[in-house]
C-alpha cells in the first residue's frame, strides 16, 4: 500500500506541538511495511528514507485550494491509495482515500479570541468542509471528539480518539553535572522556579498566570523565579506589558524557543510545572512534564482532565485565586510534591508513539479495506 503524509508542518527548523506530534508519528509509522511518501520540504534527520520517497514540493501555508490541487495532482501521479494529513485539510477531488487529524476547534469554542482572523477562517470554512468530505477523522481526546461532532455536525462513527505521547527523549533529574549548569546559565536561572511553556498567547492565560506568581510571592515572601518557554505568538505584547509593570519583573524569565536539548533539563527541576490554559485539544505539554516526574498544576477545561487524570492538580482558568492557590498547594507540601512525582511518571507509561502509531495505522488499514 502506498500512503503519502503531507509533512508541510516540519518545514519550520523550529517544530513544536504539530510538528512533534508530525515527527515522532512518521517515526513510528515508517517501522510497519507500508510504503510512505513523505509530501513537503522535508529535511530530518530523525526520519529513514532507505524505503520512503520524499516528494520535496513546496506546499503554500496560506493558499489551502492551490495546495489541495498539488496534493490532488500528486495522489494521481504516484497512484497513492491513501493520504494522511496530521493537520491541514485534504482536497475533496481526489483519486485516493483521505484521513486528516483536526487537534482541535478552539477558534471557534474561543471566538472572541480569534474572531476575524486567518486561523478562524481556516477552521470555519477549509477545515469544516475537509471534515464533511474526507473519509476517516483522527482526533486527539474525547473533548475535541465531541466539538467535532457538536460544532461540525459529524457523526461519531467517522472520528477515531488516538492519544498523543509525550517527549521521546529521557533525561536523568539526578544529574547535576556541568551540561545541567550550562542551561541554567544560558537562561539566567539561578533559584528555583515555577514553569510553563506554550505558545505566547491570549489563550494559554499566562497574564492570570503572572497575577497568581504575583499573589504566591507577596504572600511567601520568597525569591523564586517565574519562568514561561515558547515562542511568542499572536497579541504576546500584552503579557510582556504586564511583566514589564510587575513588581517581581527581575524574577520573571523568558527563554523563547528552547531546543529539545535544553528542555529535559529545564522541566526535570521546576518544583512545579503550570499549564492554565483555557482550552486544549490535548495538551502535550501537560504529559511532557509528566514524563519528567514534575508536579503538574493544569485547567480543569476541556481535554487537559482527559489527559492529567489523577495525577494533576486542577485549578479554575478564569480565577487569578484558583491558580495561585493551587500552585501554593504544591509549594508549601514535600509530601506532596513526591506523591505528585509519582503519579505524574506512572501516568505517563500510559501512553507512547509506538501505541499511537499503532492505532494510527489500524485506522488506515480499515479506512483502506473499506468497500
Amino acid at each position: 500500500m502506498k500512503i503519502g503524509i503531507d509533512l508541510r508542518v516540519l518545514d519550520s527548523l523550529n517544530i513544536t506541538g504539530l510538528g512533534r506530534y508530525a515527527l515522532n508519528l512518521t517515526k513510528e509509522l515508517i517501522k510497519f511495511k507500508e510504503e510512505y511518501y513523505f509530501i513537503g520540504n522535508v529535511d530530518r534527520s530523525e526520519l529513514e528514507y532507505t524505503k520512503n520517497m520524499t516528494i520535496p514540493i513546496e506546499l503554500p501555508y496560506g493558499d489551502i485550494e492551490f495546495a489541495n490541487k498539488l496534493l490532488s495532482l500528486i495522489g494521481y501521479v504516484e497512484d497513492l491509495d491513501m493520504m494522511f494529513s496530521p493537520f491541514y485539510p485534504l482536497p475533496e477531488r481526489r483519486t485516493f482515500k483521505g484521513i486528516v487529524t483536526i487537534h482541535d476547534l478552539i477558534p471557534l469554542r474561543l471566538p472572541e479570541i480569534f474572531r476575524n482572523t486567518g486561523i478562524y477562517n481556516f477552521y470555519d470554512t477549509y477545515m469544516r468542509e475537509c471534515a464533511e468530505h474526507i473519509d476517516h477523522i483522527i482526533t486527539v481526546s474525547n473533548s475535541t471528539k465531541q466539538d467535532i461532532m457538536e460544532l461540525y455536525g459529524i457523526e461519531e462513527e467517522k472520528i477515531s480518539v488516538i492519544y498523543l505521547a509525550g517527549h521521546s527523549k529521557c533525561f536523568n533529574r539526578e544529574d547535576v553535572g556541568l551540561a545541567q549548569q550550562k542551561v541554567f546559565e544560558k537562561y539566567r536561572i539561578n533559584k528555583g522556579y515555577i514553569l510553563s511553556l506554550c505558545t505566547l498567547e491570549p489563550r494559554k492565560n499566562l497574564t492570570r498566570l503572572l497575577k497568581a506568581y504575583e499573589i504566591i510571592r507577596t504572600k511567601l515572601k520568597e525569591e523564586f523565579h517565574l519562568v514561561f518557554v515558547g515562542g511568542f505568538g499572536m497579541r504576546s505584547e500584552e503579557l510582556i506589558r504586564e511583566i514589564e509593570k510587575s513588581p517581581f519583573k527581575d524574577n520573571i524569565i523568558m527563554t523563547g524557543y528552547v531546543p529539545d536539548e535544553d528542555l529535559g533539563v529545564l522541566y526535570s527541576n521546576a518544583e512545579v510545572f503550570v499549564y492554565p490554559s483555557l482550552y486544549e485539544g490535548f495538551g502535550l505539554p501537560v504529559l511532557e512534564a509528566m514524563g519528567y516526574g514534575v508536579p503538574v498544576v493544569t485547567s480543569n477545561v476541556s481535554s487537559l482532565p482527559e489527559v492529567g487524570g489523577d495525577a494533576a492538580l486542577y485549578c479554575n482558568p478564569y480565577d487569578v485565586e484558583s491558580i495561585a492557590y493551587t500552585i501554593e498547594k504544591v509549594l508549601l507540601s514535600p509530601t506532596l510534591q513526591r506523591q505528585l512525582r509519582e503519579k505524574s511518571l506512572e501516568r505517563s507509561k500510559l501512553f507512547s508513539w509506538e501505541k499511537t502509531a499503532l492505532q494510527t495505522r489500524d485506522v488506515f488499514l480499515k479506512c483502506l479495506n473499506k468497500s
